[in-house]
């Protein structure tokens, strides 16, 4: 009788074993898991640095072209806002967006009625008139019943917008033009300031110059007259020759100064932070760290992948720094009481 006890017992003691090894298998598969998707996440934190470093890079080359007006950060902006939910390249961008003050877009009228178009959503567009003095536009959303647009030369008159060279040479396609993006603000709002465009809240170049006090005529000089096809532009009259200026006599040239040697760059802020943070999890002071990297001359890491090597490298319970100093290990390795 015993002995049938005893192997019941050793039979319920391997089941439970063979239960608690199943138990942690799964923890164990569970843990890796966890650390695939930490990884994962930070191979994609440092996928789209590396893409927004070449975007940054992309707008540097452009906005020092001359034929742009606008600083990397403006060229940057302006394709995100607008040129990237369109699929533009940022110098297909810049040819259809212009930064006011205050940071305000202005964009191509057809860039905006483009969006309408493609949504789908515009159901029926019929020009009851169309001539120098009134654009009238019937216009029907899917849906929704048909909704009359129109804008007369008095109305681009009352607004201040009509004082310009190419209203006065153009005024039936302009007049268009502002039909349409109130036709795309009014009845498409959705589409112009939602996902289903641009995503930003932009304006049309005369909306734009109205809001921030630019001046409409320098304003058209400077992005193109957006509503106009290129081959519409008027030419610019020839500019006159100028006298050349006589030339002053050459300096001496002063001796070159000593260049001074150049400074390691920090790490970006987000890798700062977060090296700051595992130091205080350790309980490790920052000051004391940054002495030891100084003196083994380590380098400041760049990315998540760097700063994983560094803290492998140097901060392991069985590394260098705490080799340099054994105080600061924790608690149940350094046998220190509390």
């Amino acid at each position: 009788m015993n002995m049938i006890l005893n192997e019941a017992q050793v039979a319920l003691l391997e089941r439970q074993a063979a239960a608690e090894y199943q138990l942690a298998s799964a923890r164990m598969l569970q843990a890796e898991t966890k650390k695939l998707e930490l990884e994962n996440e930070l191979l994609a934190i440092e996928v789209e640095e590396k893409r927004a470093e070449a975007q940054m890079r992309e707008a540097e080359r452009i906005s020092s072209s001359t034929y742009a007006k606008q600083g990397p950060a403006d060229v940057y902006y302006a394709w995100r806002a607008m040129g990237e939910p369109r699929g533009l390249n940022m110098a297909q961008t810049l040819q259809s967006a212009h930064t006011m003050r205050g940071g305000k877009l202005s964009e191509h009228a057809a860039l905006q009625w483009g969006d309408v178009e493609r949504s789908g959503l515009l159901e029926d567009l019929r020009v009851v008139e169309r001539s120098p003095n009134a654009v009238v536009l019937d216009i029907k959303r899917r849906g929704r019943s048909p909704q009359r647009i129109s804008w007369t030369i008095e109305d681009a008159q009352r607004a201040g917008i009509a004082n310009s060279n190419t209203w006065r040479q153009y005024p039936a396609r302009m007049l268009e033009a502002r039909a349409k993006t109130e036709a795309a603000t009014l009845i498409f709002s959705d589409i112009t300031t939602g996902s289903g465009g641009s995503g930003a809240n932009t304006y049309s170049t005369e909306e734009a110059a109205f809001f921030s006090g630019e001046d409409t005529e320098a304003l058209s000089a400077v992005v193109g007259v957006p509503e106009l096809a290129p081959s519409e532009l008027p030419s610019a009259p020839p500019r006159p020759s100028a006298t050349p200026a006589p030339s002053a006599p050459p300096q001496p040239s002063a001796p070159p100064r000593p260049s001074a040697p150049p400074q390691p760059a920090g790490p970006p802020a987000h890798i700062k932070l977060r090296f700051e943070q595992i130091l205080s999890e350790r309980k490790i002071p920052l000051e004391t760290a940054m002495i030891y990297l100084r003196g083994a001359e380590v380098e400041p890491p760049r990315n998540y992948q760097a700063l994983t090597q560094l803290i492998d490298q140097h901060f392991s319970l069985d590394g260098p720094f705490y080799e340099a100093h054994p105080l600061l290990l924790p608690n149940e390795l350094s046998g220190i009481e509390q």
